[in-house]
């Protein structure tokens, strides 16, 4: 089951996958910084 937004919000870091020209998977570690009306990644 995938997150829900809320989820993704509370989270200290997320895995973002992109995908090379080949089509292998590329995960890089996002983390994520709260301020004082947002969260940033």
């Amino acid at each position: 089951m995938a997150p829900s937004f809320s989820d993704v919000i509370r989270s200290k870091y997320l895995l973002l996958t992109t995908f090379t020209k080949d089509g292998r998977p590329k995960p890089t570690p996002v983390w994520g910084r709260p301020t004082a009306t947002a969260s940033c990644w």
